[in-house]
C-alpha cells in the first residue's frame, strides 16, 4: 500500500465547510450512552456534493433536559415530529434523512485542529423530501466527461 505521508497533518482549514446553511444529509446514526451515562444518539452528517475532502459533520442528540431542544430542532427539521412528540427516537430513524442547518467553525482544542459543527437544524422548505433517499446502486456513466 502506497501513501502520502504529508496526509497525515490532520484537516486542513480549507478542508472545512464555510460558515453558512447547508443542506446535509445523516449518512450514519447510532445509538450510544454518553460518558455520563445519559442515551443518546451519535449522528454522521454529510454536505453531499460540497468540494471539500472532509464533509462529515459529528453531531450527538443527547436525552438530557438542557439538550431536548436539539432534539427538537434536528426533528423539526429531519420531518420527524410525530416521534418527538412521541417522546421516542431511534437511529435507523434517523439514518438517511435530510435536514437543513447552520454550521459554523469551532476552534481546535487538545491538539485538535477547527472542525464544523452544527450550531442550529432549520426548518426545511415545504415540499422537499426529508424522507431517507433510495440511491441507485450504480451511476449511469456519461461518455463525455470521460477523460480519454
Amino acid at each position: 500500500m502506497d501513501f502520502n505521508p504529508a496526509d497525515a497533518g490532520g484537516v486542513q482549514e480549507s478542508a472545512l465547510l464555510p460558515d453558512g446553511e447547508y443542506r446535509l444529509t445523516v449518512v450514519e446514526a447510532e445509538e450510544r450512552i454518553s460518558s455520563k451515562g445519559n442515551e443518546m444518539i451519535a449522528l454522521t452528517l454529510s454536505g453531499e456534493g460540497q468540494s471539500v475532502r472532509n464533509d462529515r459533520i459529528f453531531e450527538y442528540l443527547v436525552s438530557t433536559p438542557g439538550a431536548v431542544f436539539r432534539i427538537e430542532q434536528f426533528c423539526a427539521s429531519a420531518g420527524l415530529d410525530k416521534e418527538f412528540k412521541s417522546g421516542h427516537l431511534t437511529a435507523d430513524q434517523c439514518k438517511g434523512r435530510i435536514v437543513k442547518a447552520l454550521i459554523n467553525t469551532e476552534k481546535g482544542r487538545d491538539g485538535y485542529g477547527d472542525r464544523n459543527r452544527v450550531a442550529e437544524y432549520m426548518p426545511i422548505s415545504k415540499g422537499i423530501s426529508t424522507s431517507p433517499q433510495i440511491t441507485p446502486s450504480h451511476t449511469p456513466i456519461d461518455e463525455s466527461t470521460i477523460p480519454f
